[in-house]
């Protein structure tokens, strides 16, 4: 079959497609964060250092945060379809985005990102103790309202939390500027420049002491998404969120929480190394190839 070479005005028209379609990415994943978080953002900051809320559970108040992750969806749905849905008629010679193009983990290395999710958050807490106890000027006197909630309600508020969060501030913003960043270290560190600060905003009520313990679970779960582009562990890191927030209250669960993930990390690392003679590697998969078009 004759292929046809493009022709200069399908170049040009394909490249404004293209960018259009960069600068579309960015006003979605913008319009979706802040319709999800800015007005928890706003009262973040204005009760800056005075720790979690201590206001008594209302159904009202998690109806409200419901609707505006609703809102956010909806954003995030109708700015997809207005702006991008042009790209099925792309020229073949524009690639987008480029994570469709990984393979993705293995069972294994995926259930190890996972877990190491999950102890990236409980290693939160520790660095935040050191840093309460190295410098007690930053304390803040965090009294958490989770026990008080019924069962039921801190379910659907942790699958809130979780879901919201790992869609908002990370699976839809990497998407965004994985258009615009190459996939290198320089990328990497220009990534995690915006989206570290987008996971602290609505958590400075902690104080300056957040900028150096929770940093390091925003680093961690921002990075293991960008670096191996499968979508998946954002469903895998959203339900673990969920579940830390749900044990929350509850010692027992709490820690046997952070007991699964370290052993399953631990477990899951040994039975590799019997396996193939090699520890789970953090190399990113290959890519697999682009599909060829005629």
């Amino acid at each position: 079959m004759l292929e046809l070479e493009p022709t200069g005005s399908q170049i040009v028209s394909g490249r404004w497609q293209f960018n259009a379609a960069r600068v579309g990415a960015l006003v979605i994943a913008a319009a979706a964060y802040a319709a999800a978080f800015g007005e928890g953002i706003s009262t973040a900051i204005d009760r800056y250092g005075q720790g979690a809320s201590t206001q008594p559970f209302s159904w009202s108040g998690e109806v409200l945060v419901w609707l505006r992750l609703v809102v956010a969806s909806g954003a995030l749905v109708g700015l997809s379809w207005l702006i991008l849905r042009e790209l099925t008629t792309r020229p073949w010679w524009w690639s987008w985005p480029q994570w469709t193009r990984r393979p993705p983990l293995s069972r294994s290395t995926y259930v190890a990102c996972v877990s190491v999710y999950v102890l990236s958050v409980y290693a939160t807490l520790g660095l935040r103790w050191l840093v309460d106890l190295a410098l007690p000027a930053l304390a803040v006197d965090d009294t958490s309202t989770t026990a008080q909630r019924p069962l039921a309600a801190a379910v659907i508020a942790g699958l809130r939390a979780g879901f919201g969060e790992e869609v908002f501030v990370v699976a839809v913003p990497i998407a965004a500027l994985a258009m615009w960043l190459p996939s290198t270290r320089v990328g990497l560190i220009a990534a995690l420049c915006v989206l570290v600060p987008m996971r602290l905003a609505y958590h400075v009520y902690y104080g300056a002491g957040l900028w150096v313990s929770m940093a390091l679970w925003a680093v961690v779960s921002a990075y293991m998404v960008w670096r191996w582009r499968d979508y998946r562990l954002v469903i895998g890191f959203a339900l673990a969120h969920a579940a830390y927030n749900i044990c929350e209250g509850y010692a027992l669960a709490f820690w046997g929480l952070v007991s699964v993930a370290a052993a399953g990390v631990v477990a899951l690392a040994l039975t590799h190394r019997v396996r193939t003679g090699r520890w789970i590697t953090m190399a990113p998969p290959l890519r697999a190839p682009a599909p060829v078009r005629v």
